[in-house]
């Protein structure tokens, strides 16, 4: 249906200041952002169809810049508009996060719960996988963290040599790792379960606590048991 012959009183923007941005759709609330059609279609039908096509606002928001602007009928000005609102979304989902926990990339002193939420949430859009590790101290509490590596979609690897020394030099009584799925998946696949043993068996050579073994994706977090 075109813009045209729909009712004022229908249309996404004029809905949203009336009702509210809680009462419109996903594909109402990306019409309001896209905020024209093309040629061919209405700016609701525009929207529809990059629903349709992404299968979820999730899928949607990964699309980069360059992906976005080759999808029919977006072209730059509303790809970047498009891009520009999830990364607004991204960056309020990290602040809110980070509230709780002081500035980004700063020891804290928290506990290991925490700080998983916090990680689920900085790594929900990564395309590489990155393995962190935490160090903790009594009771569990935080005293160190540190971005141990990264890689692709297939994976990264982890130099344990190197994270044993740390723990040790600044006298860690616990350690914990985690490591996101860009999949989305929060299953562990058996490579992870042998470097969850691995890992607890060194730790447990040298005195040191196991804190666990995290995977985070979708927001979420799953210990490897």
């Amino acid at each position: 249906m075109k813009m045209a012959v729909v009712p004022d009183r229908e249309r996404p923007r004029e809905r949203l200041s009336k009702l509210g941005p809680g009462s419109l759709s996903l594909q109402e609330l990306l019409a309001v952002i896209l905020r024209t059609g093309d040629k061919n279609r209405s700016v609701l039908e525009l929207a529809g169809d990059l629903v349709a096509e992404f299968g979820s606002l999730e899928k949607l928001a990964r699309v980069s810049f360059p992906e976005l602007s080759q999808v029919g009928g977006l072209k730059s000005a509303k790809a970047a508009s498009l891009v520009a609102a999830f990364e607004l979304a991204r960056r309020l989902n990290a602040e809110t996060a980070e509230s709780k926990s002081g500035h980004a990339g700063e020891p804290v002193a928290e506990d290991l719960k925490e700080r998983l939420h916090w990680w689920s949430v900085m790594l929900k859009d990564e395309e590489r996988e990155y393995i962190i590790g935490i160090f903790t101290g009594r009771s569990r509490r935080i005293i160190n963290e540190e971005r141990l590596s990264w890689g692709g979609l297939d994976g990264a690897s982890l130099d344990i040599r190197y994270l044993l020394r740390k723990a040790v030099r600044i006298d860690a009584e616990g350690l914990a790792i985690l490591h996101n799925h860009p999949d989305g998946c929060l299953a562990p696949s058996a490579e992870d379960r042998i470097l969850t043993e691995h890992l607890r068996g060194r730790l447990e050579t040298i005195g040191i606590r196991f804190d666990g073994h995290y995977i985070v994706a979708g927001g979420k977090s799953r210990t490897i048991s």
